[in-house]
């Protein structure tokens, strides 16, 4: 339980952010092997660093996929290629180069789940998944601002296309809470890539004028304190500052702290990689429990062994805010067999890449998200 009051905290970090490049290169491969063939497996991992793109892991049943054209295109989309201000040479989607190491087998896997005996399942997880009544997307209120504030500042790149903003950024928000409650944002963090030539006094201008009232809303007012840059000057940034690996900043695309990330990668996985897709049955459920109004906010555990299709244990913290027996009987009755998570959710489609802009839980489009 919370004390109270109490100061919590939320990361997010914009497009730019070399992890999250790394995350939308395998996503994007993922997509692109489940349009070639539903039934491809798919388990690749990225490095991205100055203008090199490394891919690794293994592709069965997709033997056509062009990897550097998806690759490049991908980076395209997040804004690496139309980016005009990046110098030659630097990290930019048109002339990245790309290394592949990825492994392909022409065969196809688990076109025919064992729902009964767990044949196919050789992964042992522990699954989380957590929600809220804070917001309408059932997150925390400071998770939900920081993505708010990241995805604007990623619009006004790409929409504005300033000449002294640059794509790498990372926001952290920091609220007071009282008996559970989010009363009011006290501070913001901001870390901005930026032109040499430009000003702190004009950076600051533009985030207290237009970028926090325009990304906060109500949350904004004139007394929050507002840190821009506090070690100076950005000039460097994204891959060709630091260098970026997939499936890195698990905590900062789940549940940002308030509740346990997966133990495991989830970018760059198939929906047959059961870390992948228990992480997003375990988010459903608790979503269902606050839904219901069973309680206000749920933390779901669900573990599995090998060889074994159900879920030996699901259990159910309601931080204080429910019925105990009555949610965990609530979150039992739902089928978590790798097979069944996959229908559920219809998984094997192309829809994986919409996880890699802002995390895993945070557009409507997905399916354990409705």
């Amino acid at each position: 339980m919370l004390s109270s009051p109490i100061i919590l905290s939320a990361e997010s970090v914009s497009l730019g952010n070399e992890d999250r490049i790394a995350d939308a290169v395998v996503d994007a491969i993922v997509d692109s092997c489940l349009e070639e063939n539903p039934y491809s497996c798919v388990s690749v991992h990225a490095m991205v660093t100055a203008n090199q793109v490394v891919v690794g892991g293994n592709v069965s049943g997709a033997p056509n996929v062009n990897y550097g054209s998806v690759i490049r295109k991908s980076l395209r989309e997040i804004g690496h290629g139309i980016y005009a201000k990046s110098p030659q040479g630097l990290f930019n989607g048109n002339t990245v180069h790309v290394n592949n190491f990825i492994r392909n087998h022409n065969f196809s896997c688990f076109e025919n789940l064992d729902y009964d005996t767990g044949k196919y399942i050789d992964q042992s997880c522990v699954a989380w998944g957590y929600a809220c009544v804070e917001t309408k997307d059932l997150l925390p209120v400071p998770l939900v601002l920081a993505q708010a504030i990241s995805r604007k500042i990623d619009e006004f790149n790409s929409i504005e296309n300033p000449q002294w903003l640059r794509p790498d950024a990372e926001v952290k928000v920091i609220m007071r809470y009282d008996r559970f409650v989010p009363i009011e944002v006290t501070e913001i963090i901001l870390f901005l890539q930026h032109a040499f030539e430009t000003k702190k006094e004009d950076i600051e201008k533009w985030a207290r004028d237009y970028l926090l009232p325009e990304a906060l809303g109500a949350w904004f007012s004139k007394g929050i304190n507002i840190s821009i840059n506090l070690f100076g000057k950005r000039i460097c940034g994204g891959p060709e500052w630091n260098c970026g690996v997939s499936g890195r900043r698990l905590s900062l695309v789940t549940y940002g702290g308030f509740a346990p990330p997966p133990n495991k990668v989830l970018s760059g996985q198939d929906a047959t990689k059961l870390d992948r897709s228990a992480t997003y049955f375990a988010r459903w459920i608790a979503r269902q429990i606050v839904i219901n109004r069973l309680a206000d906010a749920a933390e779901v555990r669900i573990s599995y062994v090998n060889g074994i299709a159900h879920p030996v244990s699901i259990d159910v913290n309601t931080r204080g805010t429910g019925n105990t027996a009555q949610v965990m009987k609530f979150a039992k009755k739902f089928d978590g067999r790798l097979g069944a998570i996959i229908e559920r959710f219809n998984l094997r489609r192309p829809i994986y890449f919409l996880t890699a802009k802002y995390g895993h839980f945070y557009n409507k489009g997905l399916p354990w998200e409705s």
